[in-house]
């Protein structure tokens, strides 16, 4: 059986972009890892696959896939890249697009095909099954022990769940963008037993109240070029711990996304860039 997709990027966070509207898709665990291997296959952080609603109110659902063959929940940049091959596919001429991942509806605003405005949702502040030791109503905290490190996460769920944390609190002299401890410690803390959910680790460097830099070590990925809800996590953390305005520039390795929140009860909007890449197709 032949298979369309797109290649697709933000940030340099890539995609694999497939149109299951128009086409019959039944993709194995196996068949996932091997397009996502980059000597291999296509090579990608993530499988991303648009399909009809089931809800007539809602214009698309879309199913996200990491390289590992498991199934994500939610992936930011991802969403946008969907929303700009929705419109080169010819699958809908909607500038706003309502669009239903597993746990929640997204709406997406297309100010333009390059430069695209996405509802990430309402922010969870303390997902389950974490044991919050610290919680306010305006905070989830949870701390552990690593490498002699006493380490403080801010933990929420934008669809996927966050832990974020500071890294000029962690006593390392390297410079944050050239630092090993990010995968080193990225790595040990989602082995954390009350981790053990599934989080994405987020290190942020604050730079002034409308500026981080972040990078993030991602559930069964990695680290990547980009994260589009590690972004929305990061900012969601750090207005809450009122270091940051509420309209922030989120620097990451791929570049920039702009992520504003008001605050309690409000969605986190993000904006940023979409590209594709190349078309092509497949037997499978």
């Amino acid at each position: 059986m032949l298979l369309r997709f797109s290649k697709m990027q933000s940030l340099s966070n890539d995609f694999m972009v497939i149109d299951g509207v128009t086409q019959t898709i039944q993709l194995s665990a196996k068949q996932i890892q091997q397009w996502g291997d980059r000597h291999q296959g296509v090579g990608f952080d993530q499988l991303l696959i648009v399909e009809p609603p089931l809800d007539p109110q809602v214009d698309f659902l879309y199913r996200i896939f990491n390289s590992d063959g498991t199934e994500a929940l939610q992936c930011g940049n991802g969403l946008r890249c969907l929303a700009q091959f929705i419109h080169h596919q010819k699958l809908s001429i909607k500038k706003n697009l309502k669009i239903q991942t597993k746990d929640r509806l997204l709406t997406v605003n297309m100010e333009s095909l390059d430069y695209i405005s996405a509802d990430m949702g309402v922010p969870e502040l303390t997902p389950l099954p974490l044991p919050a030791i610290k919680s306010q109503d305006k905070l989830a905290q949870h701390t552990l022990e690593i490498d002699n490190k006493k380490l403080t996460l801010t933990t929420l769920s934008m669809g996927n769940l966050h832990a974020v944390l500071d890294y000029t609190k962690l006593g390392v002299s390297d410079q944050f963008w050239e630092s090993a401890i990010v995968t080193e410690l990225g790595h040990k803390i989602q082995m954390d037993p009350c981790l053990k959910a599934g989080y994405n680790i987020g290190f942020f460097e604050l730079i002034s109240p409308s500026d981080i830099n972040l990078r993030v070590y991602e559930r069964n990925v990695g680290e990547t070029m980009a994260c589009g809800s590690g972004a929305c996590a990061a900012v969601v953390a750090t207005i809450l711990d009122q270091l940051t305005d509420t309209c922030v520039k989120v620097h990451v390795r791929g570049g920039q996304l702009d992520i504003a929140w008001k605050g309690m009860g409000e969605v986190v909007l993000m904006k940023g860039p979409a590209t594709t890449v190349f078309e092509g197709s497949l037997t499978y």
